[in-house]
């Protein structure tokens, strides 16, 4: 998922959920909308359609009779949406849907060539929602009250390398991205069709600010298993943290661990892929420094970042560019 962010949704349909109380002063509320936009070679058909979710701070107190989401998401919501400066904007194609139960990981990773065609849709699916023609008119439309010219895009695996992938794009609207994340992805974009890297095109040099948040089993504190990641981080001359988090693996970055920690299901999942490291402290370490580092857009600059990293023992610092 790219969010813009993914839900995999571990909820009892047959029992209201109460939200639980939020450390900001907002309860959050949503509404979506669907965009009709066809996806060509999409390797989750079909791809008819973008279910697009907006999540806002809101005053309103929620109708616990109604479950719509699961406890351990809502609480996640709850406590980061309703202090952060900005609005979430996610976006999901209509067939990744929510996961009752035990995700089946046997199959994870994807076949490389269903990773270039995820990598592809994920940039036209997100052009495509953030289009002026679509967006804007949209936004005018609801009357909402959105900063449409400073937008962050940020997302986990291939959904991170499409953030990149975005604000590096010769389309109208990349200039609109002034900070972007990448969640563990590798740079597919970056990669030939046996998996070995293919430097014959200079990496982007993005000139923006931009966090990667690196798996400890991926990096193992340094670039050299991960080229395309050295390759993307040597041509930047903007803003750019690369934070590996000790004790995490891919899935680290996704709300996988932290239902599997709160409800205590370590000792039943059919594979790992998921680290050591407490998945609710994982959670609330890679939330703020994305809210840290998405608060430039709204004039709080970076330094919060740093001063997060020098307080986490977590955190080692892979590459460090910019002040």
């Amino acid at each position: 998922m790219v969010s813009l962010l993914s839900l995999l949704a571990f909820a009892s349909a047959i029992k209201a959920i109460s939200l639980w109380e939020p450390t900001g002063p907002y309860h959050v509320g949503y509404m979506q909308e669907i965009l009709n936009h066809t996806t060509p070679n999409d390797p989750t058909s079909p791809g008819t359609f973008i279910l697009i979710t907006i999540y806002y701070p809101t005053v309103q107190v929620p109708n616990t009779t109604t479950p719509y989401l699961d406890p351990i998401s809502a609480s996640i919501f709850e406590s980061t949406i309703g202090e952060a400066p900005y609005l979430p904007l996610p976006t999901n194609v209509n067939n990744t849907k929510g996961v009752y139960g035990y995700p089946d990981f046997t199959n994870f990773p994807p076949m490389l060539q269903d990773g270039f065609a995820v990598l592809n849709y994920r940039v036209s699916d997100i052009q495509a929602a953030m289009d002026n023609d679509y967006f804007l008119a949209f936004v005018q439309q609801k009357g909402l009250p959105f900063n449409t010219t400073h937008l962050g895009i940020f997302g986990h695996s291939l959904g991170g390398a499409a953030a990149a992938a975005v604000m590096s794009s010769n389309e109208t609207n990349a200039a609109r991205y002034k900070v972007g994340s990448n969640l563990d992805g590798g740079y597919y974009q970056f990669i030939d069709e046996t998996g070995r890297p293919t430097f014959d095109v200079p990496a982007p040099d993005l000139q923006r600010p931009f966090l990667e948040l690196a798996a400890e089993n991926h990096f193992e504190g340094n670039l050299s298993d991960e080229p395309t990641w050295k390759f993307f981080d040597d041509a930047q001359t903007g803003w750019l943290r690369d934070v590996q988090i000790n004790g995490t693996r891919h899935l680290d970055f996704s709300d996988i661990p932290l239902w599997i920690d709160l409800l205590d299901q370590r000792a039943v999942l059919n594979r790992t892929w998921i680290g050591p490291a407490n998945g609710v402290r994982v959670t609330h370490l890679a939330n703020t420094m994305l809210k840290r580092s998405f608060g430039s857009i709204s004039g709080f600059g970076l330094r919060g970042v740093d001063e997060w990293i020098d307080e986490i023992p977590e955190f080692f610092v892979v590459t460090e560019r910019g002040l």
